[in-house]
């Protein structure tokens, strides 16, 4: 998750990292038909 950017790891008590959330809300969309995913990438709705 740090890798993606949704997490940063910070110093914890001690030695140990601790993870700490950057956003509050992440949003992910996924096409769940062919269509629907070149519907998507030719601009918009059809």
């Amino acid at each position: 998750m740090e890798t993606y950017g949704l997490v940063r790891m910070e110093k914890g008590p001690g030695r140990k990292l601790a993870p700490k959330v950057i956003y509050d809300k992440v949003e992910l969309v996924l096409p769940l038909t062919e269509r629907a995913a070149l519907r998507k990438t030719a601009g918009g709705r059809r």
